[in-house]
């Protein structure tokens, strides 16, 4: 009987395919809220430059996260998927009254998609050895 590899979860298309549509949705969400975000942002005690701050990183983070995973671990290429979501966010901006394209808010969405990317890159790189190190469990046929 024929030997079968099993895929890893992260690998399949359909898995695949729920990550693309989950960045899809981070990002049609965030086109979507941009002009319900303008005026005070005030969120409990923070300012309104750390909510900023933090909600790109959040939200860039993980959709670079999804694009990876949704490009099969292709690092660059979700890097340039991702930053281009990113600079197209920026550009929208300009046409949504009472909110502005930033330079500082691209470079952010820049360094977060980069910083995030590696760190998914070293996780994986990580698992990877601690599997080669680990015996294999393979099952051979007997004499």
């Amino acid at each position: 009987m024929p030997q079968t590899a099993i895929q890893p979860w992260g690998r399949s298309l359909p898995w695949r395919l729920a990550c693309a549509a989950a960045a899809a949705a981070v990002m049609a969400t965030l086109l979507a809220a941009a002009p319900l975000l303008t005026g005070n942002t005030h969120f409990l005690v923070f300012r309104e430059r750390t909510v900023h701050f933090v909600g790109h990183i959040v939200v860039f983070g993980v959709m670079a996260v999804l694009v990876l995973k949704a490009v099969g671990g292709r690092t660059a290429w979700a890097w340039l998927i991702a930053n281009a979501l990113a600079g197209t966010e920026e550009l929208h901006q300009m046409f949504v009254p009472g909110r502005r394209a930033a330079i500082q808010d691209e470079l952010l969405n820049i360094a977060t998609v980069s910083l995030f990317l590696a760190g998914a890159s070293l996780v994986r790189h990580g698992r990877a050895r601690r599997a080669a190190r680990r015996p294999s469990c393979e099952v051979t046929a007997g004499p």
